[in-house]
């Protein structure tokens, strides 16, 4: 409490009760009304030392009534004497304002009100407080009773009318505790306005400071503000009473408590699916959706949309957990387009070949396509089957090929179904069939595949009854339905049921023989009987019929092969892993200012004089409270001046090693004085580096390294001091050319090209960035590159148009970039991976740098196995434990000669005698740099020293590496990045930036 507000917060606290409260604050009041009205209070901006001298020969009329604040004191007394104290001071320049009071409190005026006072308090009861609190007189925790500085003594509360009211010290003491959080109760925040964060600095790191939170708030809803308070409350932890909470009249009885989860919203774009009934529609066949015919190039196209949204059925056969379509779903497919291209009639098809596994991902859809290539001359037709996927940049995966004919089937011989049940009586259970499936082959089959109804086991082969099992999958317009085909060959599994199996799938098939009738229309398909029998070589002929032993499919030759998880793995994910940061073509957003829009300031923190000197002139043009922050390395970094007259500075002068909340909060203060109960909000631009200017010009080689950490380290001061600054604020990071943006070059604009020199050092802003926006959701971290050729008009232009967006209007997009005044988006595409492996030069040397750690060791076999025959692992460290020892013996028993070399790539003297020790051998062909460190923790809790450390390797090795190779023939310099570069993974936000800085070299 101060002053009068202590009383309150002794009753909240139990020292008395409420009545008793009451007692105390009434006799308190009458006995001061009737006291002569001939004083005066006056505020002093100063410090309470100087104030001490100024009083001293007006002790016995005047007093300190306050001290509010390191430099901020009140004095009462006599309204002459105060007065006259007041101009001395005004006149040495401190700033006075007389205080509109009708009584001159705590002061020498009070003592004729004291021994009735007295009489009073003691008539009360006291107790110990039940919460600690702090004492106004004494500015610390109350002590026990038997004190007269105790809250549980009368004699306090008499001295608490005359003596001053030490409310900084109180507020230090606060800070002592540990105490984070200041909720004022009252009409408005006037206690909170005391606590001045430039004033208490040396009790508590501005990093630290409190969050400060008022229960109501002038020209406000008395309703909105304390819900807001209390929302603050609870997302830091305090426990809230929601049961009473609902009993609040304002609280309607429908609305509940909602548990939200407790990282940022993770936002997604949902598209409207065209219905699938209207995608049916369209379809020649359940498998065909359309049928091209290319009589130039003698070929016909069938192409199909295969996923579970518009091929259910596929969800009924999975491989290793991953859903596989199946190789006679791939037959399957060829047999409807024979059917749409050439009629009912039998075909051949010979020498199919099932190369890679089609493989679906939650709900991906790839575009299936069959190809008929007829040949020049002759009745074959060569066949295959491919897919990709059109949304992202991914080759074709060829799944099958094989011949075809049509007509030149040999007919059909009858099933001798009578002979096959008098050899094959050894019965297989279904149940079992499907089992080892699942538990060895590892194939898990839906009702849609679930066909087999009997197997009986003989010397050379199965015999298995098969029925149409209970599906809510239709088989309608399939000449041959996948999962009956696919039945047929479950036979195989009967025959092996006494036997532990290997995953394996079709691998090829020699001839497959298709009569027809395998739809309703043609078989009953309540009884169909096929024979598997086991061939020369692992293979398997396969024989179905109808009931009436009237042949449908002939397939001789059917080889299987082992299918590992890896495989299926693989197959699935080899589209996955790969993905390639690529700069699309966006709309550029409209200006669309609304009238509620709230005051918010423009705080540009300035690495970019020109394009921040442009940019301040156009937002002061639109009207706009524009600061600019200009780091200066030779500028005081325990001081800043914004001047002391009640307008904003244009430029403030700031060392980049400074603290910056206090500077934040001294802004926000001032421009409060022209929004009067207006919650401020502000935009923060990190405008970086004109191209010129700060990596070319005026930088050397040697100093890149330091100019980097000296980027990163200011904006981490900047982001630290937004996040307790208790400011409504957006940062925006602005660099030029740190991205590769490739661009079309239209006419008359030349030099914008994929070959524009990237800048690195602001390349690891980007990787901050990442981070921040994970760390720090609420400031809404947007990136924006934009072209270093442009000018600085065109530049201000640029990033009015992307920050002045309505605020409801949160950034969707943030990572954007502009070229050539066209606007780009940043979007992760799929690539597959190259085809052509590495090779190496026998007579050649190659580096790797961190070559004893595991990426250092993996890269050296990789090298090893594609030629390389002289190798240098270089590391800060050289003692070889023991996979290093025997890695390394291996790789001399193959030929290749391995020196390990001890090195620091940070250190240019270091990497120059690392580049000798490989020339001495043989020349330097290629470099692997692996060298790297880790030491996560969240930028909050990040040190310097810490952060410095994990981007010295990554950014002063790289950086080493390339002066110092730069004009040497390599074949190729690569570096292990990271995925948190792209990412910005939490708690890596040194290794995100010192990895974004590789990348943008």
């Amino acid at each position: 409490g101060h002053s009068v507000g202590e009383i309150v917060a002794a009753c909240v606290a139990g020292v008395f009760s409420l009545p008793d409260a009451l007692k105390l604050i009434a006799a308190r009041g009458r006995l001061m009304n009737g006291l002569p009205q001939d004083g005066a209070m006056v505020s002093l901006l100063t410090d309470e030392v100087r104030v001490q001298q100024a009083i001293a020969e007006y002790r016995k009329e005047v007093s300190i009534a306050a001290v509010n604040g390191p430099e901020s004191v009140v004095i009462a007394g006599k309204r002459e004497a105060v007065l006259a104290i007041a101009e001395q001071f005004a006149a040495a320049g401190v700033k006075t304002r007389q205080l509109a009071v009708s009584h001159a409190f705590h002061s020498p005026l009070m003592e004729p009100m004291l021994d009735d006072f007295a009489q009073i308090a003691q008539s009360i009861t006291y107790h110990p407080p039940q919460i600690p609190i702090v004492s106004n007189v004494t500015g610390q925790l109350s002590t026990d009773a038997l004190s007269t500085v105790s809250l549980s003594n009368w004699q306090y509360w008499v001295r608490h009318v005359r003596e001053t009211v030490r409310f900084a010290d109180g507020m230090t003491t606060l800070f002592a505790q540990g105490v984070n959080i200041l909720l004022e109760i009252g009409p408005k925040p006037t206690l909170l306005g005391m606590v001045d964060r430039r004033g208490f600095q040396s009790s508590v790191s501005s990093l630290q400071f409190p969050v400060m939170l008022p229960s109501l708030r002038e020209n406000r809803s008395d309703w909105q503000q304390m819900v807001e308070s209390l929302g603050a409350l609870y997302i830091r932890g305090v426990e809230v009473d929601w049961r009473r909470f609902e009993q609040v009249d304002q609280v309607e009885s429908t609305r509940k408590r909602v548990p939200l989860p407790t990282y940022p919203f993770q936002r997604q774009r949902y598209w409207l699916r065209q219905p699938a009934a209207r995608q049916q529609q369209s379809r020649l066949r359940p498998q065909i959706d359309t049928m091209i015919k290319l009589p130039a190039q003698r070929q016909i196209v069938f192409e199909a949309k295969c996923g579970v949204a518009t091929q259910p059925y596929v969800v009924d056969h999975r491989v290793h957990d991953v859903i596989v379509i199946s190789g006679a779903a791939h037959i399957s497919m060829v047999l409807t387009g024979v059917d749409l291209a050439y009629g009912d009639q039998p075909c051949v098809l010979q020498n199919i070949a099932f190369l890679h596994a089609l493989t679906l991902t939650g709900n991906e859809i790839r575009t299936v396509q069959v190809i008929f290539d007829e040949a020049e001359s002759g009745s074959l037709i060569d066949f295959q089957v491919l897919s990709y996927n059109e949304t992202v940049s991914d080759a074709p995966l060829l799944h099958a090929t094989g011949k075809l004919s049509i007509g030149t089937a040999a007919a059909p011989s009858t099933l001798p179904l009578a002979d096959l049940q008098q050899c094959c009586t050894e019965p297989v259970d279904p149940a079992t069939v499907v089992n080892i499936l699942a538990e060895q082959v590892r194939v898990d089959l839906g009702p849609s595949y679930l066909w087999g109804d009997a197997f009986w086991r003989g010397e050379t082969g199965v015999l298995s009854k098969l029925r149409l099992p209970a599906t809510e999958h239709s088989i309608e317009g399939y000449p041959l339905f996948p999962g009956l085909f696919d039945a047929c060959m479950q036979g195989i599994i009967a025959y092996h049921a006494d036997k532990v199996l290997e995953p394996a799938v079709p691998f090829a098939i020699d001839t497959f023989t298709f009569y027809g009738g395998a739809d309703s229309g043609g078989s009953d398909l309540r009884e169909l009987w096929c024979y598997a029998e086991a061939a020369a070589d692992d293979r398997w002929h396969l024989h179905l019929a109808d009931a009436r032993g009237r042949t449908i499919l002939r397939c001789e030759g059917l080889l299987r092969r082992a299918f590992p998880q890896s495989a299926a793995l693989s197959q699935q994910m080899q589209r996955q892993w790969l993905y390639q940061m690529a700069w699309q073509p966006a709309p550029l957003p409209t200006i669309q200012p609304t009238a509620t829009e709230e005051p918010r300031l423009w705080f540009l923190i300035d690495n970019s004089p020109d394009t921040t000197v442009a940019l301040q002139g156009a937002l002061q043009t639109a009207g706009a409270q524009v600061v600019r922050i200009l780091l200066d390395p030779s500028a005081d970094p325990a001081s800043f001046n914004i001047g002391s007259n009640g307008h904003l500075p244009a430029t403030v002068h700031l060392n980049p090693q400074a603290d910056y909340q206090p500077l934040f909060a001294a802004l926000l203060d001032k421009a409060a004085l022209h929004h009067p109960g207006q919650v401020m909000g502000c935009n923060v631009l990190y405008l970086c580096g004109d191209a010129a200017e700060t990596e070319g010009d005026s930088l050397t080689p040697d100093q890149l390294p330091a100019h980097t950490l000296q980027l990163a380290g200011s904006l981490l001061h900047t982001v630290r001091a937004l996040s307790h600054s208790g400011l409504d604020a957006r940062l925006w990071i602005v660099t030029q050319g740190c991205q590769e943006v490739t661009c079309a070059v239209t006419e008359g604009q030349a030099g914008i090209t994929q070959s524009v020199e990237l800048l690195a050092a602001q390349g690891a802003l980007w990787g901050l960035g990442r981070t921040i926006a994970h760390e720090y959701p609420q400031l809404q971290c947007t990136c924006i590159d934009l072209a270093p050729t442009a000018a600085p008009t065109e530049m201000a232009a640029q990033i009015m148009c992307e920050c002045r967006q309505p605020i409801q209007r949160t950034a969707v997009e943030s990572q954007l970039a502009y070229r050539a005044g066209e606007r780009y988006v940043a979007r992760l595409l799929s690539v597959r991976p190259p085809e052509n492996s590495t090779t190496c030069e026998p007579d050649a040397s190659y580096l790797i740098t961190g070559g004893l750690g595991a990426l250092g060791l993996q890269s050296a076999q990789m090298l090893v196995e594609a030629g390389a025959r002289h190798l240098t692992l270089a590391s800060r460290h050289t003692e070889l434990d023991a996979p290093a020892q025997a890695a390394i013996a291996a790789w001399e028993e193959q030929g290749a000669t391995i020196q390990v070399v001890a090195a620091d790539v940070a250190n240019g003297t270091d990497v120059m005698a690392l580049l000798a020790a490989c020339a001495a051998r043989a020349p330097l062909r290629g470099i692997i740099h692996a060298a790297g460190t880790v030491d996560d923790g969240i930028l909050e809790q990040q040190s310097w020293d810490r952060f410095a450390a994990v981007m010295r390797a990554k950014v002063d090795g790289t950086w080493q590496l390339h002066r110092a190779t730069h004009g040497l023939p390599l074949d190729f310099f690569v570096c292990f990045s990271s995925v948190s570069a792209l990412f910005g993974n939490q708690g890596q936000g040194n290794y995100a930036a010192a990895n974004a800085f590789m990348d943008a070299l």
